[in-house]
Formats: C-alpha cells, sequence, structure tokens
C-alpha cells in the first residue's frame, strides 16, 4: 500500500472533563496590539504582571507565544477607562487559529456576558472582522453582532474583567466542554446548510488554491483518479460555511490533504476522515480534537513523495506524487474498510437513540401462585 499508518504519540495531550474555570478582576491593564503579531500586547493585573489566563502559550510544557512577563510602565498611566467587558482572546483570518484562539473562550459566553461588550486582540478591525464572510457567519452562529465588540486601539483599564479559561490550549489541552460547544455550533450551520450529501466519499482539494503551506503539483491527476471511483472531488473555498460543516455529517467520510479544514470535524459528533500527512507527524491540536470529540479520523503518510523540481513559491513546501496510481488505490481502499467496518465511536458517551416506545403492563398478584 502506497500509504502507511502516522505513527502517533498523543499521550502529552491533556483531556479534562470539567468546565474550566471563569475568574473576573479588578482593574485589569488591557494593551493593544500596535502592529501586526506584535509582542507587547496583553491584560496585566494592576501592578503590571501578564495575567496568566489571558496569556497565549502552546505546547507541554507550556510555552509563551512572546508575551512581556510585565508591561512597560507607562501603559499604566492611562487615562481610558472600561467600567466591565467580557475577555475573549485574539481574532484574526487564519482559520484554524480562530478555533482554537477565541471559540475556545467563548464556551459560556451566554452564561456570564449579560450584555456587556466582548473585548478582544486583533490585528485586524471590527469592520474587516465582518467583511470577511466566514468570520462572519461564526460569528452570526454565535448571536455576536458588530456593536458586541470593541477592541481598544489604546492602553485601557477595565474595572471589571471576567475571563472565561480556554477550553483548548494549543498542542497542549482540551476539555470534553469544547467539542459539546462546537457540535452545537455545527448543528446550527447544518441548518443553515444548501449541501444535502449522504453517506459520500469526499477528497477535499486544494488543487486551485493560489497560496499556502504545501501543495501537490500533480494533485488534480490524483483526484482524476478518484473521482472516477465516484469519489465527490471537494474545493472547500467555494463553499459557505455551512456548507463546509455539513460534509463531516451524515455519515460521509472526509479525505484530504491533513490541514486546517480538518479542523472543521469538531462541529461534528463522531466524525469519520482519513487525512493524509505530509508533514512528519500531525499535530497534536488535531489528535486532542479527536480524542475529546470521539472521531474516527485516521492518519496515513505517503511511502512515494518527494520534492517537486518545479517549486510554486507561493507555498512553503511544493511536493510530487511518485506514484499516483498507487496512491489513489490505496486511499479508495482505505474508504471501504472504513464504510465496512463496524465501530462505536462515541464509546457510549452520547445516546444515539431517544424516545423509545416501551410499554409497561400491571400484573396483578394472584395468592393461588
Amino acid at each position: 500500500m502506497a500509504l502507511y499508518s502516522t505513527p502517533i504519540n498523543s499521550s502529552s495531550g491533556k483531556i479534562f472533563h470539567d468546565e474550566p474555570d471563569v475568574i473576573t478582576l479588578r482593574d485589569a491593564l488591557y494593551v493593544p496590539v500596535t502592529r501586526h503579531l506584535d509582542h507587547s500586547y496583553g491584560v496585566f493585573s494592576r501592578d503590571g504582571l501578564l495575567i496568566n489566563q489571558c496569556a497565549f502559550f502552546w505546547q507541554n510544557p507550556l510555552e509563551s507565544k512572546g508575551q512581556p512577563v510585565i508591561s512597560n510602565i507607562k501603559n499604566a498611566n492611562c487615562t481610558n477607562i472600561i467600567d466591565s467587558a467580557v475577555y475573549t482572546g485574539f481574532i484574526n483570518y487564519q482559520y484554524g487559529h480562530f478555533i482554537t484562539e477565541f471559540l475556545s473562550r467563548v464556551w459560556c459566553l451566554k452564561e456570564i456576558r449579560n450584555g456587556r461588550p466582548i473585548l478582544l486582540h486583533s490585528d485586524i478591525s471590527i469592520d474587516n472582522i465582518f467583511s470577511c464572510s466566514w468570520l462572519r457567519d461564526f460569528l452570526g452562529l454565535l448571536d455576536l453582532e458588530k456593536k458586541d465588540f470593541i477592541i481598544p486601539s489604546e492602553p485601557s483599564v477595565i474595572r471589571e474583567l471576567t475571563i472565561p479559561f480556554p477550553s483548548f490550549g494549543e498542542d497542549n489541552h482540551c476539555s470534553s466542554v469544547f467539542a459539546r460547544f462546537c457540535n452545537e455550533i455545527g448543528d446550527k450551520a447544518y441548518e443553515k446548510s444548501s449541501l444535502k450529501m449522504k453517506k459520500e466519499n469526499i477528497y477535499l482539494s486544494r488543487s486551485k488554491l493560489m497560496c499556502g503551506t504545501i501543495k501537490l503539483d500533480n494533485e488534480a491527476a490524483f483526484e482524476e483518479k478518484l473521482s472516477k471511483k465516484n469519489v465527490k472531488i471537494i474545493h472547500p473555498q467555494n463553499l459557505s460555511l455551512f456548507d463546509q460543516i455539513s460534509l463531516y455529517r451524515d455519515e460521509n467520510i472526509v479525505s484530504g490533504i491533513l490541514g486546517s479544514s480538518f479542523h472543521t470535524s469538531i462541529f461534528t459528533n463522531s466524525p469519520q476522515g482519513i487525512a493524509i500527512n505530509l508533514k512528519g507527524k500531525p499535530s497534536l491540536n488535531f489528535l486532542l480534537m479527536d480524542r475529546v470529540n470521539k472521531s474516527r479520523i485516521e492518519y496515513y503518510n505517503i511511502s512515494d513523495i518527494r520534492n517537486s523540481d518545479f517549486p510554486d513559491h507561493n507555498y512553503l513546501e511544493t511536493k510530487t506524487l511518485g506514484d499516483v496510481d498507487s496512491v489513489s488505490e490505496s486511499i479508495l481502499d482505505l474508504f471501504c474498510v472504513q464504510r465496512n467496518s463496524t465501530s462505536i465511536p462515541n464509546m457510549g458517551f452520547y445516546p444515539k437513540n431517544i424516545g423509545m416506545n416501551i410499554n409497561f403492563l400491571q400484573h396483578d398478584h394472584d395468592s393461588r401462585y
């Protein structure tokens, strides 16, 4: 077989089954992002120390993403005052980080907000956030509008700041509440979807993307082989957010090159998939989401792949499949294995059938027996 199972060691990740904490701080100091991905921003205590629950960490053991431990003393002299707000992290145009850094903090927003503004860190404006169709659709699923958010452009003191702890930590941990919350978002998206596909074998194509991290230069030939065997070739960028989420539902099996599009599986309980891994081993983020979501997504490396002789400089890497026929046959075999095997993907955590029709009959006691 041209594909072989990716060696996976997810033991370093942590799964939590209780809800994350929520805290409220007095006189928190908010320092904005002053330029793209600068490292001076953050939320600090009244004496200038970084609030760890608002900071951005990753990996295990935890490492900071570069934020300062202590804020510049000049920031403490700010005059902009905000009475009360709820902090929900960082938003940008990167799909995967939107899920891990923003959605991970809004799991309890409806219960704790009480009409207060939502405080964000972002290097883009509120107007630009809502001009991006998929971001606007996501926020719409959360019943959020422009007027609900604030992104102060100057250091500010928040008299009362409520902070939900993240339900997902990048390459570190994941809480079961994160999966339940994302599944609920997926239910809403599915209702809005116009795409009706059921029990289909799907391949998520990257062949029409203009740029990215990795490219297969002969992916189109690979797709042609799959298409002839009734695999549906889907270009996710041409679909609405709602339709992309629906792909993982209705007993579909989703395959493709491993990337941010596989984060979409978190919006479906117990999804199935085949991820082709071109980067050595999958990020722990994918494995954590799979474990907490009872997913059945399997990861495979390609035995015959090499660097392309004609690299596309719009991508960090360009690869070539050595034997397109063999890889396509392997994918088709894996579809059959997943389709025909028996499994209980959620291991009994969630009921699959409800509302059973049971009649109870009363038996009168007879003293003769």
